[in-house]
């Protein structure tokens, strides 16, 4: 497909998507970074392996045509999907190499991996999708888009969000439906980084937090277990009572990631709760 079909199917002139900084992006999927930071023991492992693997099979340079630019992806992302799903138990997620995406007109597109949500046996969500190419990263963004674009299709209203990555070079996307989002560039690899942790920590590990951020938002919609607005209400009802419940007679205080997950799955069974109530109240039984 030339860059023509591409722009004409996604509805963009791709050179038009402009980079914004990756701390925008992650204003957009209601992710901050805080200084005590939650995510600090996944960016350990990522660093220890990322160099662990560069030991073992060398850069990623031209002198190295061998390199498996895919490997070295999965060495990057696996340490965080695990303490992911770990810390949440949503075990139905699911990392998929070599994922076809058909879209909703029925073309399809393949991409190197993607993560998925599994909702029930017959149905599932993508949640984020990385296109890895050895050649310039301008040149996995066409594909990349394309297959957001898919994949957002056949979500529904969900968010899914993208990486484009040379195994050095990263940036993370976004499609909501209506636009597109990408971020600036986050160098992850570079010579010498066995040397150069406290560097690596502090200007590359964002892509961390990207990809913590991907995980808890992508394939997500409001409302998305069938919620009608009162049920919806109530369950921030609920919400508001967990967190003021939990701060009385505490100086205020900004939430950290640690305490959404945990209200989270609160909240979530709350409203499981709401709507079985729902579903099995019966006027009989509302009479007796």
């Amino acid at each position: 497909m030339t860059i023509a079909d591409a722009e004409k199917r996604l509805g963009i002139r791709i050179k038009n998507i402009c980079g914004v900084p990756v701390e925008d992006l992650l204003a957009e999927a209601n992710y901050t970074i805080e200084e005590e930071d939650p995510a600090l023991n996944s960016k350990d492992k990522v660093y220890n392996q990322i160099v662990q693997f560069l030991v073992i099979e060398g850069y990623p340079s031209e002198e190295n045509p061998d390199f498996n630019i895919n490997d070295l992806v999965y060495a990057t992302i696996s340490p965080v999907i695990f303490d992911f799903i770990g810390k949440t138990g949503r075990n139905g997620m699911q990392l998929l190499r070599e994922k076809e995406i058909i879209s909703v007109d029925s073309e399809t597109g393949g991409v190197e991996f993607v993560m998925v949500d599994q909702i029930s046996v017959t149905e599932e969500k993508v949640v984020f999708i990385i296109e890895a190419k050895r050649t310039p990263i301008g040149q996995a963004m066409e594909q990349c888009l394309l297959s957001l674009k898919d994949a957002r299709d056949g979500n529904g209203a969900a968010v899914v969000y993208g990486f484009v990555t040379t195994g050095e070079h990263w940036r993370m996307l976004r499609s909501d439906g209506t636009s597109f989002l990408k971020s600036r560039m986050i160098t992850v690899v570079f010579d010498g980084m066995e040397k150069k942790k406290e560097p690596w920590m502090k200007e590359c590990s964002m892509l961390v937090d990207c990809l913590f951020a991907a995980l808890s938002n992508g394939g997500v919609t409001t409302c998305e277990y069938g919620f009608s607005t009162e049920m919806f209400m109530k369950s921030n009802l609920i919400q508001g009572i967990l967190l003021s419940s939990k701060r009385d007679g505490a100086e205020p205080h900004v939430a950290k990631r640690g305490d959404c997950l945990l209200e989270g799955g609160n909240i979530f069974i709350y409203r499981c709760t709401i709507v079985l109530d729902m579903n099995t109240r019966s006027p009989m039984s509302e009479a007796n």
